[in-house]
């Protein structure tokens, strides 16, 4: 889920644009980013939910919050250095993704590739904080950093460090040192669940050798394949049986408990010392970067207090 957690999602000055209502009189319409991210972001929440409803369950308490939350930062978008996104562009997008089927939705390596948006203007190597200031629309961050550098995506068959390195359908297989953007394996092609080995579509599973549907609840999985419906938060114990993950709610017990691991939902934290779990801290509030309750997504703990990553910081 990996970039809007990523998720995550400078024209003409201030971001907007012109388009042409549909009245006789032709009178042109603003549309800001102000105007065109509400819609936008509900759809990109909608449709996490529905292809990845086991993820969206853990950050997220509702779809409300969810929009609420990634709308702080989705104006930005129009407004940074080197972008060329307009609010018409923005407003554009929010059909693409209600139309998207949950396997293109996988097989993006950031979202910004579902809206199609016009390439920005920094060259390879100027300093970034999203993936639309760049001409090669790729921010290429290290992990847990809010700024990047501009970097070219990755054909099939180019040298890589992570599957974010990689353009949209193909993945980052390898030894270390040695990996490459590959195409992901589709439905009916030969499969190996050996280190190293290229994936199946993250849809699908390395089933008995062959790509194909994950198992569902109940069914009969693999526990080196681990073969069950990992967007429905399913997995395969030594039963050999598909179970569900179990997670808990604000308040209730979390971590290791007995024979089983709990995960807190809701966008909660299991708090390592009561193991409960416990409510994301807001915003401008302290926190500590390795213990305690975590900031709210999108915030995080930036020199011991929550905030929400601001790319015009990256010079």
């Amino acid at each position: 889920m990996k970039k809007i957690q990523s998720l995550l999602l400078t024209a003409s000055l201030f971001g907007c644009d012109t388009t042409t209502s549909p009245g006789q009189d032709m009178t042109p319409v603003v549309v800001t980013p102000e105007q065109a991210c509400p819609d936008l972001i509900k759809a990109y929440c909608a449709k996490a939910a529905e292809c990845f409803p086991f993820n969206q369950g853990l950050v997220w308490p509702d779809a409300a919050t969810c929009a609420a939350r990634l709308n702080l930062s989705c104006p930005q978008l129009a407004k940074l250095a080197g972008s060329s996104v307009t609010g018409a562009d923005l407003m554009a997008c929010t059909p693409k993704f209600a139309s998207l089927s949950c396997t293109d939705y996988f097989s993006q390596t950031s979202q910004i590739q579902v809206c199609g948006f016009k390439p920005g203007t920094l060259a390879d190597g100027a300093a970034c904080g999203e993936d639309v200031q760049c001409q090669s629309l790729y921010c290429k961050k290290d992990a847990g950093m809010d700024c990047g550098k501009c970097t070219v995506l990755g054909k099939s068959g180019s040298v890589c460090v992570s599957s974010l390195d990689c353009d949209k359908g193909l993945a980052c297989v390898g030894a270390a040192g040695a990996k490459q953007c590959t195409p992901f394996l589709m439905t009916g092609a030969t499969c190996s669940t050996a280190s190293n080995s290229v994936p199946c579509h993250p849809t699908l599973a390395c089933r008995n050798g062959m790509c194909g549907p994950q198992a569902q609840l109940g069914d009969t999985c693999s526990q080196a394949a681990q073969d069950c419906d990992k967007q429905k938060g399913l997995f395969c114990p030594a039963t050999l049986k598909c179970v569900a993950l179990t997670t808990a709610t604000l308040g209730s017990a979390c971590g290791q408990q007995g024979s089983t691991f709990i995960l807190c939902n809701g966008g909660t934290s299991c708090d390592s010392v009561t193991k409960k779990c416990i409510a994301p801290l807001a915003d401008n509030t302290a926190c500590s970067a390795t213990a305690g309750a975590s900031c709210q997504t999108p915030a995080k703990c930036t020199a011991n207090v929550c905030k929400i990553p601001d790319p015009t910081l990256c010079k």
